[in-house]
């Protein structure tokens, strides 16, 4: 979290230790394809004490209560997150002004919570109250709802992860057996562009 604070760049990838690539791509088109349609994915399976204790943490974090997002909000629905810088300093200073104090002191006052829950818990506060392009350019969509839009709600329950923390997980194996299938039949592979408009 320091090297997002300390270092100066325009977008970041952070991937989370779980994180695989299951098809051969390049990174730029994971950036390319956020640049053009950013998201915040988000769920409604903060059911356990942890995650709703994270996520007030989160929301406390930012001057904010959690009821104004819904207890149930959970915000780590992926391996890989995209920083914008703006966006993280945007978020630096709202806490500082929120706080009146130094950030990192706020951050180990409130648990040290996750960075990205504080992230995109930031972005969508600041898309509910102001116009500015870098925050209103993101869509909030929701995993589950996603889901069932395009027909596989009966699969959800196969794509989370057996844990304490629900997470819904694109390195599961049915996606590896799906990726395998595709290349023995000889599909295009190689363009990993997402587009979810």
């Amino acid at each position: 979290m320091s090297a997002a604070d300390h270092f100066d760049y325009d977008f970041a990838m952070w991937l989370d230790s779980e994180a695989i690539f299951v098809a051969p791509g390049e990174i730029r088109d994971i950036f390319e394809g956020h640049m053009r349609n950013p998201i915040v994915w988000r769920s409604r399976m903060s059911f356990q004490d942890r995650e709703k204790f994270l996520m007030s943490k989160a929301a406390t974090t930012l001057g904010r209560s959690i009821n104004s997002f819904g207890n149930q909000l959970w915000l780590l629905e992926s391996l890989q997150w995209i920083i914008e810088k703006p966006i993280w300093n945007d978020m630096v200073s709202s806490i500082e002004m929120a706080h009146g104090g130094n950030f990192w002191d706020i951050w180990i006052e409130n648990s040290y919570p996750f960075e990205l829950l504080v992230y995109y818990l930031h972005i969508i506060a600041r898309k509910m109250e102001t116009v500015n392009s870098i925050f209103s350019n993101y869509r909030i969509l929701e995993t589950e709802r996603e889901l069932i839009r395009f027909g596989l709600d009966s699969a959800l329950d196969r794509f989370l992860i057996d844990g304490d923390i629900k997470m819904l997980v694109s390195g599961a194996p049915d996606i590896h057996k799906w990726w395998d299938d595709r290349i023995k039949n000889g599909d295009a592979i190689n363009n990993t562009e997402t587009s979810y408009s």
